[in-house]
């Protein structure tokens, strides 16, 4: 990981940008990463509606 996290910071023209994206990037990732071996099928579903449901919302913003 911190291989990775050193890539990206270079990748940017200063640190803060890079924390600016990795903070948005962090938001977006936890609503979508679901454990998807931990719940059945149907919750999963549930649980995928409502991640798309509060993205829509968010992008129409």
């Amino acid at each position: 990981m911190q291989i990775y996290l050193t890539w990206l910071y270079c990748r940017f023209k200063s640190i803060d940008q890079a924390q600016r994206f990795l903070d948005v990037y962090t938001a977006v990732y936890n609503l979508f990463n679901l454990g998807r071996h931990l719940v059945s099928a149907s919750h999963y579903r549930v649980l995928r509606q409502g991640a798309f449901a509060s993205w829509g919302k968010v992008t129409v913003a």
